[in-house]
C-alpha cells in the first residue's frame, strides 16, 4: 500500500488516490468571451484548473487572468503543461480553430463554446476523432428538470448510435 501510495504521488503530485484530477485548462478568446465561459464553467461546477484565458486580439490587459495573445498559443500550452483548450467561436474562426488544432496536435482536449451558447462543443476522447458530442453545461432559467432531463437522455441516446 505503500509503494502504491508513493507511485501515486510521483505521477500526480498529490495524495489523492482515486480522485480524477483537474485538467489545467485555457480558453482562447477575448476578455468578454473568457468571462462567459469562466461562469458557464463554475456554474455547472466543472472541476477544472483554469490557468486563465489568451486573447485573439492585441490587448492592453492587467488582468492577471491574461497569459498573452494567441500567437503565443503553443508556448502557453507547454509552459503551463495544458490538458485542456476551450476555443470562443465568436472570436477565433473555424478554420483558424483547425489550424491550432492541427498545429497543437492530438495529445490534447479541445472544446468550442458557439457564440451567446450554454453549451460547450467537443470530445474527451482522443481516440474517437470526429466523435463530438454536446454537454449542457448550465440549465437556462425556467428549464424544469423533467425537460433537463429529457434532453440530456437524448444526447446521450444520440451519441449511442
Amino acid at each position: 500500500m505503500v509503494i502504491r501510495l508513493l507511485l501515486h504521488f510521483i505521477q500526480h503530485k498529490n495524495f489523492r488516490i482515486g480522485e480524477t484530477p483537474e485538467k489545467k485548462m485555457v480558453i482562447v478568446g477575448n476578455e468578454h468571451e473568457a468571462l462567459r465561459v469562466t461562469e458557464l464553467l463554475n456554474r455547472a461546477r466543472v472541476k477544472n484548473d483554469l490557468i486563465g484565458y489568451i486573447s485573439t486580439l492585441p490587448e492592453q490587459n492587467n488582468s492577471e487572468h491574461h497569459l498573452g495573445e494567441i500567437y503565443q498559443l503553443k508556448e502557453i500550452a507547454t509552459i503551463y503543461k495544458i490538458d485542456e483548450i476551450i476555443f470562443c467561436s465568436r472570436d477565433v474562426a473555424s478554420q483558424q480553430i483547425i489550424e491550432w488544432m492541427t498545429q497543437l496536435g492530438s495529445d490534447l482536449e479541445y472544446k468550442i463554446v458557439p457564440e451567446e451558447s450554454i453549451s460547450i462543443i467537443g470530445s474527451n476522447s482522443k481516440d474517437a476523432p470526429g466523435e463530438g458530442h454536446v454537454n449542457i453545461l448550465l440549465r437556462p432559467i425556467g428549464f424544469s428538470e423533467g425537460l433537463t432531463e429529457r434532453i440530456n437522455a437524448a444526447l446521450a441516446a444520440h451519441s449511442g448510435s
